[in-house]
């Protein structure tokens, strides 16, 4: 479009030897919303001042300010807007997303407290926090865009921002409770197996003492053979009585104490399964030096330890 404005722009395009971008062309103006236009010039490095000045227009209401009305997720408050400064103001060159069919080139001064733009025109970058063009609290980010006048900057409500953090942390806190919960109950589950075991090993020592106490101090010969017919216990009496050694009694085979007359004793006492019911009879046993031994079995089936 050629107007004074115009050749204005493409003259101090070829005095400063580079790109000038007009973003200055909205409604009021009386042109399409929020227009672009491009000065290049063009000419060798050796001319002090190109002759040529390339002036493009593109159609950023199809190409460029679309993607500004976009946000890739699912907030609702959250937008990207361009803005530059312009004396002792900054004007908004993007559409804004909020509200709906806001206008382009929407003008604050430097000085509204909070403004997000206000504080990049007073020399911020980066994380900032404040208000936006309708006076809503937000957090953003804000950024110079390289080769050009204008500024980026992403925000998103701060409510929005404080709803997640509040959803975030109800979750954590129920997972916690859980976790605690958990905790507490393995710990007193642990607690109460550790207590049944230290009791129940308690009761089965104590027992044992007790069996060996009345072992060694009974007036009868005790053996305690296994379910295979072997011996693996026997008191002080049964050494008397049979002449072995405990140590020569323990693994023997029960049945090597019965007399070969009385064997078919041994193996209904001996040979598994024993009898679940107390077995009392009189039968004949052999000591180690052969000699027979009158004795009156009683024998039953015990369960110690499974």
């Amino acid at each position: 479009t050629d107007s004074p404005a115009a050749r204005l722009t493409a003259r101090k395009a070829a005095a400063e030897r580079g790109m000038v971008l007009d973003d200055a062309r909205f409604p009021a103006a009386g042109l399409p919303a929020g227009n672009l236009a491009l000065y290049f010039p063009i000419g060798p490095g050796s001319v002090p001042r190109p002759a040529i000045v390339v002036h493009l227009e593109p159609d950023a209401d199809t190409s460029l300010w679309p993607q500004f009305g976009r946000w890739p997720g699912s907030s609702l408050s959250a937008e990207t807007l361009l803005f530059r400064i312009d004396g002792s103001e900054v004007v908004i060159v993007s559409q804004p997303r909020l509200p709906d069919n806001a206008p382009f080139g929407m003008r604050h001064s430097v000085r509204t407290p909070g403004l997000l733009a206000a504080q990049v025109a007073q020399g911020k970058l980066g994380a900032l926090s404040g208000v936006d063009y309708r006076g809503v609290p937000v957090l953003g980010y804000a950024q110079p865009v390289g080769s050009t006048p204008w500024y980026l900057i992403a925000k998103v409500a701060e409510d929005e921002v404080l709803a997640g953090i509040d959803r975030l942390a109800r979750l954590t806190t129920v997972a916690m409770l859980c976790l605690l919960g958990s905790l507490a109950w393995w710990r007193s589950e642990s607690h109460r197996q550790r207590k049944a075991r230290y009791r129940l090993d308690f009761e089965r020592t104590l027992l044992a003492q007790r069996m060996e106490f009345i072992s060694d101090h009974a007036n009868d010969a005790i053996l305690l053979a296994d379910t295979a017919g072997r011996i693996i216990e026997a008191n002080d009496l049964c050494s008397v009585a049979y002449g072995y050694t405990r140590a020569e009694l323990i693994g023997m085979p029960v049945s090597e104490l019965w007399a070969p007359a009385h064997a078919a004793d041994a193996a209904a006492v001996a040979t598994p399964p024993l009898p679940a019911d107390e077995a009392v009879y009189e039968t004949e046993h052999r000591r180690k030096d052969g000699l027979p031994l009158a004795v009156e079995v009683s024998s039953r089936m015990i369960d110690i330890d499974g």
